[in-house]
């Protein structure tokens, strides 16, 4: 099954693999903010068959939908700037700039309910990514006005003062790291250490 989310009437659509449609949600979700975040990485669907999104302008909600699109539960992040993705054990990782703190989160999938919790930084203002999860080992990357690794406990492994606002990181497949910035391309080691660097 396909899950799209319509901007237009604020309502989830399900489409066959052959493009028809399958179903469509009944409620319009206008009072959640309606607007998918951009910040939001857009859908994610764990094991469980509940489906993630953040919607919203000012604020920002993290909405998890079942697979009728009748809300499950809503969690609201208050400065509008939050992304998340699900790690190894199906937990929601969430990245947030919330009541003043960036912040990195860990959800429980099913309820909501959170797990732990780290303050990377007290400044309110600048720029922050989605969360990326490297199944390989559970280690989190995300740019909050710093590129910063975590491991799968939300511990701080290291961080980059240099690199105060990257794009959303790629990760490949020997755990190495990918990112843009204002001024090129950068590839780095999971220890942090650069590998190249193509400026733009």
């Amino acid at each position: 099954t396909i899950y799209v989310y319509n901007n237009s009437d604020y309502k989830l659509y399900a489409f066959n693999p052959n493009g028809s449609l399958k179903t469509k949600s009944q409620a319009s979700y206008s009072t959640y903010g309606g607007t998918a975040s951009v910040h939001g990485s857009g859908l994610s669907i764990s094991s469980n068959g509940l489906i993630y999104m953040m919607l919203g302008g000012t604020h920002t909600r993290l909405v998890a939908f079942d697979k009728n699109g009748l809300i499950v539960w809503s969690k609201e992040y208050r400065y509008g700037k939050a992304g998340h993705t699900l790690d190894v054990q199906g937990n929601i990782i969430v990245s947030a700039l919330d009541a003043g703190a960036k912040k990195i989160q860990k959800l429980n999938a099913m309820t909501g309910e959170l797990i732990a919790e780290k303050i990377v930084s007290t400044n309110d203002s600048g720029y922050i990514s989605s969360p990326i999860v490297d199944y390989a080992d559970g280690s989190i990357y995300a740019s909050l006005n710093k590129l910063t690794k975590l491991d799968k406990d939300l511990n701080i492994v290291w961080q980059k003062e240099d690199l105060n606002k990257t794009s959303e990181v790629v990760i490949d497949k020997n755990s190495n790291i990918i990112f843009s910035t204002r001024t090129g391309v950068t590839k780095l080691n999971s220890l942090g250490e650069e590998i190249w660097q193509v400026n733009a």
